[in-house]
């Protein structure tokens, strides 16, 4: 998945996008990482 962000942030049309859409990524696994803690805590 990861792999496929780079290759196309290499595309200048479409950096935009993609970087929303990591940040996206990023503040669900972090809200995830959170429910996660609580509920074993």
């Amino acid at each position: 998945m990861f792999s496929k962000i780079q290759k196309i942030g290499n595309d200048p049309e479409t950096d935009g996008s993609v970087f929303c859409g990591s940040v996206l990524i990023d503040d669900l696994m972090i809200a995830g990482n959170k429910k996660f803690t609580q509920r074993f805590v």
